[in-house]
């Protein structure tokens, strides 16, 4: 006889199984100087169709909202999601979980019901593999309102589901970009690479932090001294007037006075 724990195990391998690149979705998270840093997602549907394909005849869901409501700026879904298959050991699994979603959002209860959904479903593996992507950012530009993407996103995310083990990187910029003949070199990024605070090289949209201090001196119309200086005490304001050069003179000013 196959035990409870055993017969979990089982079917979480079975339900954790990635989905096909083509069978996923994508969207843009946030702009940078150089692209988009990217999300990507299952449609919900066929992550219960995974579902109720994997398990056993007989065996029951139930998907329970417990709790709904506002904190700050968001709105928050308590949910839980039992699963029942009846067999000689009865196994009885339950797991619970919030959902989020911003109160700006065009539904903010739906979508919190939705996020707390996916939650749980990763409990049981599905889709969980997405939760554990380096950050992917694609190379591009937003011409009047129109993404353009210098790859294919999917590309993107297919590469970045190649890299396992440890040392696979944090952040992964796509394209790859050529370093020397055609070769092609996986452009990756790890917490250590910085000594400029993390968020400059999200701004940018670069993966190193000479290229970041590099755009910060072009854009700005500082020494790199002084650029340094500012993007290892600061980070960037979300503008699309892009960085103030009032606010970084005035801060070089009480900084190093006579020392710029």
């Amino acid at each position: 006889m196959t035990d409870t724990k055993t017969k979990l195990t089982e079917l979480v391998d079975a339900l954790s199984e990635p989905f096909a690149v083509e069978e996923h979705e994508y969207r843009t998270v946030a702009a940078t100087k150089s692209g988009f840093w990217m999300a990507y997602y299952v449609d919900l549907r066929k992550m219960e169709e995974r579902l109720q394909r994997t398990l056993p005849m007989g065996a029951t869901v139930v998907f329970s909202v417990k709790e709904i409501d506002e904190i700050a700026e968001a709105v928050y879904a308590l949910g839980t999601l039992k699963i029942e298959i009846p067999d000689e050991t009865w196994l009885h699994y339950e797991v619970t979980d919030v959902g989020y979603a911003q109160t700006s959002s065009a539904e903010p209860p739906k979508s919190a019901v939705t996020d707390l959904y996916r939650r749980l479903l990763s409990h049981f593996g599905i889709g969980r593999y997405l939760y554990h992507l380096p950050k992917i950012h694609l190379s591009g530009k937003n011409d009047g309102g129109r993404i353009i993407y210098d790859a294919d996103p999917l590309e993107a995310l297919r590469y970045a589901l190649s890299l396992n083990g440890k040392d696979r990187p944090e952040v992964v910029f796509y394209p790859l970009k050529k370093q020397g003949g055609d070769t092609e070199k996986p452009v990756t990024r790890n917490s250590a690479d910085a000594e400029v605070k993390e968020e400059w090289l999200d701004y940018f949209g670069v993966d190193t932090k000479e290229e970041a201090i590099n755009a910060f001196v072009e854009e700005v119309g500082v020494t790199r001294k002084q650029a340094l200086v500012y993007m290892r005490n600061t980070v960037p304001e979300s503008s699309e007037a892009g960085i103030d050069k009032q606010t970084v003179k005035a801060f070089l000013d009480n900084l190093l006075g006579n020392k710029r």
